[in-house]
């Protein structure tokens, strides 16, 4: 994967915009503890806000693209620097409650 941190930078901007913090947190609050609202609410928005950071690195631009970005970002987490951003990046969308459980269905471990 080509400039995994320049990726991960793309990725938070996008997340960090107001409009859509809001958005994520909107469907955060929405599916509250539970696992399989997260994946019906706020997976699709997270999907969609980073659908042209996806596609631009050779993702499809939908959740499997996601979980295929975290799995490539993944192989690079050897790099503090990557660990990190991956790390900030997972903490914009996924709760602190549902993080092991989602994190593993995801691929990414607890």
């Amino acid at each position: 994967m080509p400039g995994p941190a320049a990726a991960l930078d793309e990725a938070s901007e996008i997340l960090n915009q107001e409009a859509n913090s809001q958005q994520l947190d909107q469907a955060k609050s929405m599916a509250g503890a539970d696992v399989m609202q997260f994946m019906m609410l706020v997976m699709p928005v997270a999907t969609t806000l980073l659908a042209p950071v996806l596609t631009k690195y050779g993702f499809p631009g939908d959740q499997g693209g996601a979980i295929m970005f975290l799995a490539a970002v993944r192989k690079h987490e050897t790099d503090e620097e990557i660990r990190a951003k991956a790390a900030a990046l997972k903490n914009k969308f996924v709760p602190d409650a549902l993080a092991p459980m989602l994190l593993q269905m995801m691929g990414g471990g607890a």
